[in-house]
């Protein structure tokens, strides 16, 4: 574990100093807005895959939304004249789940048949088979260490997919671990606040749902807290006539 003080200047490195990330995929990186360990900790998930709440197939209701963890039937990958869609067939052993994922023909080469993955969205019907319409998809059996956990899906691109943002977050973290924390412990305990270390921990990598918000409610306090003494310095910096 990195000392305090090694980790809090790893905290503002540039991002080409996390393990795995040389020139080419720091580039990939710079497009999504990260340029140093900073951004790519503040890179935050836009969802999760809740792999400690799976739903069957033959349980899910039409009109709910679901994560369901199966195996891949088939893909089939469709050009109509108006809008290109991979299909991918799901089954679980409980029943088939048709997910229609248009105009991302890149998943025909990413997915095939045979392969472990879990699907979250909401549930329709049509054609006689419950559906998902661009689903949120995650292969699940090359990360064998998230079954049964949260998975969480960050902002991606081709280049850089979510697994691969995940594995360099992991890795920032670790060497990030008890970094200085600009609340001090005073203000954290009154008002009931996760360690920044803790929170941006949490907020990558929940154990449980429920610490996302957590996570959030440090983070906002701290980033709120930050804006508004930046504020009064500069209300009393116009007050004693400076610029």
């Amino acid at each position: 574990m990195p000392d305090r003080v090694e980790a809090t200047l790893f905290f503002d490195e540039r991002v080409s100093s996390v393990r795995g990330v040389a020139q080419g995929r720091a580039a990939s990186l710079s497009k999504l807005g990260v340029e140093t360990v900073r951004d790519l900790l503040t890179h935050f998930p836009r969802r999760y895959i809740d792999l400690s709440a799976v739903s069957t197939i033959s349980k899910a209701r039409i009109g709910g939304s679901y994560t369901i963890a199966g195996t891949i039937h088939a893909v089939t990958a469709k050009r109509p004249k108006k809008v290109p869609l991979v299909e991918i067939t799901l089954v679980d052993g409980t029943g088939t789940l048709q997910c229609t994922c248009f105009r991302q023909m890149w998943l025909a080469d990413k997915y095939s048949s045979g392969q472990a993955v879990a699907v979250s969205g909401k549930i329709e019907f049509f054609g006689g088979f419950k559906c998902m319409t661009n689903p949120i998809i995650e292969p699940i059996e090359a990360d064998k260490e998230a079954e049964g956990r949260i998975i969480p899906v960050h902002p991606a691109s081709a280049a850089i997919p979510a697994a691969q943002v995940r594995r360099l977050v992991a890795q920032a973290l670790d060497r990030c671990r008890g970094l200085e924390d600009p609340l001090p412990l005073a203000l954290r305990t009154r008002y009931r606040l996760y360690s920044r270390s803790v929170a941006l921990h949490a907020i990558h990598f929940p154990r449980h749902i429920d610490e996302v918000a957590q996570a959030r409610r440090r983070l906002v306090f701290e980033e709120l807290l930050l804006l508004e003494l930046h504020l009064m310095l500069r209300a009393q910096a116009a007050s004693s006539g400076q610029s």
